[in-house]
């Protein structure tokens, strides 16, 4: 469980990293491509706020089975 909590860690800075290169993109893309930019920020970010929802209830699920 500490291994998987230390890579989530991990994979936050990332995802941290993702944002920014994507805000980045998002300010000098082409007017067109601006709602394609926004929709896969969109996308990971609720995908990265599904897995750290995930394992948050999983580990207290782990505390109070204990």
């Amino acid at each position: 469980m500490q291994r998987f909590q230390e890579e989530l860690r991990v994979q936050q800075i990332n995802v941290d990293k993702l944002r920014y290169l994507a805000e980045e993109i998002l300010q000098s893309c082409h007017p067109n491509a601006v709602r394609h930019v926004k929709y896969h920020i969109t996308i990971t970010h609720t995908r990265w706020e599904q897995v750290s929802l995930g394992q948050l209830l999983q580990h207290h699920v782990c505390r109070v089975c204990v």
